[in-house]
């Protein structure tokens, strides 16, 4: 998933030294698959224990437990927070930052991801019907 989210290509050379092609991906998809990529990554804390229940130990932003995020979750969420200045997403903002205020709950669990993904396909893919299937 983190790798449909990137902007342009880091693969090869000319990625390796920020200079890849664009993605052919739309904003809308590399948006969904950031979320998805960040929501999976905070569910795990940093003793690789799974966070299936609301307030379970471990979320990066629970100030009531100390728990050190892993770099890969810390890399997701810096990276879905900076869409908020980025002007290809200027349309998408109130998506973004819908996204990364339901993150940033302490109370959200991997049991909350399937809702997540369904909310924002529906939301960014209006005219797509087939993801109405998704569980809300």
């Amino acid at each position: 998933m983190i790798k449909f989210g990137e902007d342009k290509q880091s693969s090869g050379f000319l990625g390796a030294i920020g200079l890849g092609k664009r993605s052919r991906l739309s904003t809308r998809f590399r948006l969904l698959s950031r979320s998805i990529s960040a929501a999976v990554s905070i569910q795990l804390s940093s003793d690789l224990s799974i966070r299936l229940h609301p307030n379970d130990p471990g979320h990066p932003r629970d100030t009531k437990v100390s728990s050190v995020p892993s770099p890969q979750t810390e890399k997701a969420l810096s990276s879905l927070e900076s869409l908020r200045s980025n002007r290809q997403y200027a349309d998408l903002t109130s998506q973004v930052d819908e996204v990364c205020s339901t993150l940033s709950r302490p109370s959200f669990c991997l049991r909350d991801v399937p809702e997540l993904l369904s909310s924002l396909a529906n939301t960014l893919f209006p005219t797509s019907l087939y993801l109405r299937v998704l569980p809300m």
